[in-house]
């Protein structure tokens, strides 16, 4: 890795106090993704940096240093775009908390550092603030590899009428019968593909519990409620399975 940068386009994504004169800042660079490096001097009155060093302004910095911490050698203004305000400042600021919590450090996103340039101005112009955050969390999430395969998702529907119902980890971990209902309301929707012959499609044998004869049912807690209960929800997920529909869990 090379112990100095050459002047690269950047933003300044957050700023901590360090020491008594000194800055430590997260810039999101063109080339580097996400740095980390210290403003030596950036706090006093007749630091150059201090003027410059300024959210939501199109940067050209240069810095030294093998470690996660570099030093910032230098940083000009390459500005002429208009600063957001009130609404549309508070939407910046959530677009810099995004990147901090979602990029790694040295992982570039040359695609997402052109999108989040474009979003800061048209935030700075206050067009359609919720369209400019839907596009950019778009283009977030498909740079990082997090973005659902929507196409995938439209031609299995198309072709086989296959659904998709999507559920997170903490879901899964936190809120299961949330996820079961969810899922009965999925299958509910769904159009019956064999009209006529309900009560052919295969059951599943009664679930035991290990060491027990009592059936699942038995000692479920959805079995008083949520309709007919696991057993119930257990028949539409063998259903499904067998062509009903199709679902497809992503944390």
């Amino acid at each position: 890795m090379a112990t100095s940068s050459r002047e690269e386009p950047a933003w300044l994504l957050h700023s901590t106090p360090y020491r008594e004169t000194s800055l430590v800042v997260d810039l999101f660079t063109r080339e580097h993704g996400r740095i980390a490096a210290v403003a030596k001097g950036a706090k006093r009155p007749r630091s150059s940096l201090r003027a410059v060093l300024l959210q939501f302004q199109p940067l050209r910095v240069s810095w030294t240093g093998r470690r996660e911490l570099r030093t910032l050698t230098g940083a000009e203004w390459s500005g002429g775009l208009d600063a957001p305000r009130g609404d549309a400042l508070l939407c910046a600021f959530y677009l810099n908390e995004l990147l901090m919590r979602l990029l790694a450090r040295e992982d570039p996103h040359p695609l997402l550092f052109d999108a989040y340039g474009e979003a800061l101005g048209q935030l700075g112009a206050q067009p359609s603030l919720d369209e400019t955050l839907r596009r950019f969390e778009w283009t977030l999430l498909r740079e990082i590899g997090y973005a659902p395969d929507l196409e995938r998702d439209a031609d299995m529907k198309a072709r086989f009428g296959y659904s998709t119902v999507r559920f997170t980890n903490e879901d899964v971990m936190r809120n299961m019968d949330g996820v079961l209902t969810a899922l009965q309301e999925a299958l509910d929707a769904q159009p019956d593909r064999w009209p006529g012959c309900a009560g052919t499609t295969p059951q599943p044998p009664p679930l035991k519990r290990r060491g027990s004869r009592k059936h699942a049912s038995e000692v479920s807690p959805l079995s008083e409620k949520e309709g007919e209960g696991w057993p119930g929800l257990a028949r539409c997920l063998l259903s499904l399975a067998a062509g009903h529909g199709r679902l497809v869990g992503r944390s």
